[in-house]
């Protein structure tokens, strides 16, 4: 399979990925948005595919849907041999804890495509990538510090790394001649902060929100996948009912990466994102809702406990900085 090819596939799992597909009607819902004749699988080789992406921890099926990777995302989305490529391959191949865990020992010693094929096989992109496409740009000495930072984020549970959410703004809006405000409003305090301005410099966000669709589309993509496409407090699961909340809104946003971080979101059904919008509900840094005074006496009108916890698994550093930001600038306001 070429490389262009299954980059082409992707695009059409991330357009039907929302559509409230099983395993077993998936198939004839992808092939009707296939009109290249060179394109066309069968359903054993579609099933092969679906299979892999699986297997290699890059696509979750859910009861009312599924779900891409974003690092296999960026990929689709990345320009050929391209340093953003690169990356998000690498992200993609360290899903699986067996990789992560191999490179995480080994990332210093030379490394090949046709070297990770056989020692993987096939858990992760054997016939799909590695056949075909032994020239693809992978290891670069050169990037080892932004290949640590990768491993470091995936590490500590993060959906995509900053790092590659960097790159791939910096791809979208290097070259772009944008407006943008709130320049000196302060980012949050991002680990590798210094990293990431110096492959994205530009502070500030668009004037026009509308000139970052792209990032907003990534965003809302990112919170289906973590919440499962449900609303994390009451678990409301019709897509047209759930909101991509930001937890520091864009408003206020200093940086672009932080208005398209999926870390500074929660998804929400339309009555809880107003809550949480407006500030009458947040969350300390252990998950637990917070609730104001004026619903004290309408909690249960609003489907709001005292008891409520967000899962630990939502709760990485990144999240916990938004949630701070959150309770001091947005919820306390209203006190």
């Amino acid at each position: 399979m070429k490389k262009s090819q299954f980059k082409k596939y992707l695009h059409i799992f991330d357009k039907i990925e929302s559509d409230l597909l099983t395993r077993d009607t998936v198939y004839e819902t992808f092939i009707s948005y296939i009109n290249e004749k060179d394109l066309m699988l069968t359903k054993k080789e579609f099933n092969h595919l679906l299979s892999f992406l699986v297997d290699s921890g890059n696509l979750n099926i859910l009861e009312n849907g599924f779900d891409l990777s974003q690092p296999l995302y960026i990929f689709a989305k990345s320009s050929h041999d391209s340093k953003l490529e690169a990356l998000s391959i690498f992200e993609t191949l360290i899903q699986r804890n067996e990789t992560l865990s191999y490179f995480k020992t080994n990332l210093n010693q030379p490394l090949s495509l046709r070297f990770i094929e056989e020692e993987f096989r096939p858990i992760v992109l054997d016939t799909l990538l590695m056949k075909k496409i032994d020239n693809i740009r992978f290891f670069e000495p050169k990037w080892l510090h932004e290949y640590n930072w990768i491993i470091e984020d995936t590490e500590k549970g993060l959906n995509c790394s900053d790092c590659l959410k960097t790159h791939y703004t910096h791809d979208l809006y290097s070259h772009q001649k944008l407006q943008y405000r709130n320049e000196k409003v302060p980012i949050v305090n991002y680990r590798h902060l210094k990293d990431m301005l110096n492959i994205f410099p530009q502070k500030g966000v668009p004037i026009d929100r509308d000139c970052s669709k792209d990032l907003q589309v990534f965003f809302k993509d990112c919170l289906f996948n973590e919440f499962h496409h449900a609303c994390c407090i009451c678990q409301a699961a019709l897509p047209h009912m759930l909101i991509a909340s930001h937890i520091k809104p864009f408003r206020d946003c200093g940086y672009l990466i932080e208005a398209m971080d999926s870390n500074n979101g929660l998804l929400l059904c339309r009555n809880h994102d107003y809550l949480f919008d407006q500030g009458y509900i947040s969350f300390d840094d252990h998950g637990k809702m917070i609730i104001c005074d004026e619903l004290q006496d309408k909690k249960e009108i609003y489907q709001l406990k005292d008891n409520f916890i967000l899962d630990k698994i939502h709760m990485n550093e990144s999240r916990k900085m938004f949630l701070d930001y959150h309770r001091h600038h947005i919820y306390k306001l209203i006190r």
